[in-house]
């Protein structure tokens, strides 16, 4: 039996299973912004303390997930039908149009920002960042808002200074 309903830390997920039985929680919304939940409940599970999330491994983990999006948009994931193998019917909507390497990069920070939006969701910095999301278009701009307001040193810039730190207590509403 699957238990799910609002899961956003592990810890909340650890609560659940043991209080209903469920064999297995699903985890959806908590995930987005911060897969490292998936680690988290499985060490919290063998009684061990979860590794913290450093910034170099969350910095690292944004940035991969940028150049995956990229690579996808630019169709490097795309599916090679073998010779011989049944194609799809045409689309009846609209003709496939293949992107510019350049389109295909804005295009996939476009679709990104939502993720990008819950990775900085409840860290110093992550309102300044909010307030300038709509002007990322490129991972190059991605790559340089992160140094601005999240520094690879763990510095923290004069300008986010006075953002509210909260530890990761997240609910639905924060979805």
């Amino acid at each position: 039996m699957w238990g799910s309903g609002d899961l956003f830390t592990a810890e909340a997920a650890l609560q659940m299973l043991r209080e209903t039985g469920a064999d297995a929680a699903r985890i959806a919304r908590g995930a987005c912004g911060y897969p490292w939940i998936f680690r988290e409940l499985l060490a919290l599970e063998r009684g061990q303390t979860p590794p913290e999330v450093t910034l170099r491994e969350w910095r690292s983990m944004i940035l991969r997930h940028v150049e995956m999006a990229v690579a996808d948009k630019q169709g490097l994931y795309r599916l090679q039908r073998p010779d011989g193998a049944p194609q799809p019917r045409p689309s009846r909507g609209h003709p496939r149009h293949e992107l510019s390497d350049d389109e295909a990069e804005r295009a996939a920070i476009r679709e990104l920002r939502k993720h990008l939006l819950w990775y900085t969701r409840g860290r110093r910095g992550g309102l300044a960042f909010r307030r300038i999301a709509s002007e990322l278009h490129t991972a190059d701009d991605v790559h340089r808002a992160l140094d601005r307001f999240f520094p690879e040193d763990g510095s923290v810039p004069a300008e986010v200074r006075d953002e509210p730190v909260s530890a990761r207590q997240l609910t639905a509403d924060d979805a």
